[in-house]
C-alpha cells in the first residue's frame, strides 16, 4: 500500500504558483495527504481523529490546472476500503484534520466544507485549525464530538449559509458555533451557482504581508501519529479576512449550554438568596437556573439575552467555589 503515502504531483503543480512548492508541500505534510495510483495522480485525503485513529482515505482527482475536481464522464471521487476490499470494514467518519485539535490544541477552530479547501486555508492562515466536513450535510452531531466544549468557526459555501446556520443552532449545545456569512456576502450570483467557496475567496490574493515564521511542533512520540518532518509556515496577517471575521453582526454565535444543564442538574441546589453580584441578588436559585436555562435555550445566540447566559455562567463559577 505504499503507493498511497507520497505527496500528490497533481496538487504540487496546481498549488505551487497559488502557494509556492515548499508550502504547499509542507502543508500538505501536516494533514498526511497522499496520492493513489487508481487515478493517475489523483489525491488521497486521510480521516484521521484526534486520537491519532486513520478512519478512513477518501480518494479524489483534480485537475492540475484548475484545482477543481474532476466530475465528468463522471466523478473522480471513492474510498480506499473499496479498493482494497477491506474485509468486515464499517466506515466511520470524522472530520477531515481533526487530528489537529491535539497536535495544536491552542488553535482556534475553523471549519469548511472541502478537503483542499481546509489545506489552502491553513497555507493563508495557519493560526486556525483548519476542518472540513468533506459534505454540505456531514456537519452531523455523531462527526462533530471532537468538539465539544470549544468554540467554532464555521465558513459554509455560498448557498449553504441558512443550512450551516441552522444547524449551528442544532447543535448548540455541543460547542458554540460562529457562522460566517463572509462567502455568502462576497459571491456574485454567479459564483453562488459554481459554489464559491473559501477556496475561491483566496484566488487572486497572494501570500505577501505576513509575520515571522512560525515553527509547528509535530506530536509527541506517545502519539499514533507520526509525520518525516518538522512543518514551517508563515503566520499570515489577512486584514480584510479578519477585520470581517470581526465583525458581531457578520456571525451567528450559539452558547454550549449542554454543560451548564448537566452541571445544574447534577448539583445540590439550596434555595437561599444568593447575591451572584453587584446587580443580581438570586432569591430562588432553583426557580432562577430553571427559567433562564428554558430562555437560553429559546434564544440561543440572540444577543439580547446573552446577559441570561453569563448570568447562568457566573452562578456556576459561584457554586463551584463555594464547592456547592
Amino acid at each position: 500500500m505504499s503507493q498511497f503515502y507520497f505527496i500528490p504531483r497533481i496538487y504540487i503543480i496546481s498549488y505551487q504558483g497559488k502557494i509556492g512548492k515548499e508550502l504547499a508541500l509542507k502543508v500538505f505534510s501536516l494533514y498526511h495527504v497522499g496520492t493513489s495510483k487508481h487515478w493517475l495522480g489523483a489525491s488521497i485525503f486521510w480521516q484521521i481523529d484526534i486520537l491519532g485513529r486513520i478512519r478512513a482515505g477518501k480518494i479524489m482527482l483534480y485537475n492540475k490546472e484548475t484545482g477543481k475536481r474532476i466530475k465528468k464522464p463522471f466523478p473522480h471521487i471513492t474510498w480506499l476500503h473499496k479498493l482494497i476490499r477491506l474485509k468486515d470494514y464499517e466506515l466511520n467518519q470524522c472530520l477531515f484534520g481533526e487530528h489537529l485539535l491535539q497536535q495544536f490544541p491552542e488553535k482556534q477552530i475553523a471549519i469548511v466544507e472541502s478537503e483542499k479547501t481546509a489545506i489552502l486555508a491553513a497555507a493563508y492562515l495557519p493560526k486556525f485549525n483548519w476542518l472540513a466536513s468533506g459534505n454540505l450535510n456531514n456537519l452531523s452531531r455523531k462527526r462533530c464530538g471532537s468538539l465539544k466544549g470549544k468554540t467554532v468557526l464555521l465558513f459554509p459555501d455560498a448557498g449553504a449559509f441558512t443550512i450551516w446556520k441552522d444547524k449551528a443552532k442544532e447543535l448548540a449545545d455541543l460547542a458554540s458555533f460562529i457562522v460566517s456569512d463572509l462567502i455568502e456576502t462576497k459571491a456574485t450570483p454567479e459564483q453562488i451557482k459554481k459554489g464559491f467557496d473559501l477556496a475561491d475567496y483566496f484566488e487572486g490574493k497572494p501570500i505577501k504581508v505576513f509575520t515571522a515564521a512560525r515553527e509547528f511542533e509535530q506530536p509527541q512520540e506517545n502519539t499514533s501519529i507520526k509525520a518525516a518532518t518538522t512543518v514551517k509556515t508563515i503566520d499570515l496577517e489577512y486584514k480584510e479576512f479578519e477585520e470581517f471575521l470581526n465583525t458581531e453582526q457578520n456571525n451567528i454565535v450559539t452558547w454550549p449550554i449542554e454543560e451548564l444543564e448537566k452541571y445544574f442538574s447534577s448539583t445540590t441546589i439550596i434555595d437561599q438568596p444568593i447575591k451572584l453580584n453587584n446587580h443580581l441578588t438570586i432569591n430562588t436559585p432553583s426557580k432562577f437556573i430553571s427559567n433562564y436555562l428554558n430562555i437560553v435555550k429559546r434564544n440561543n445566540g440572540n444577543p439580547t439575552f446573552k446577559t441570561h447566559y453569563d448570568s447562568l455562567l457566573e452562578l456556576k463559577s459561584y457554586l463551584a467555589d463555594k464547592n456547592i
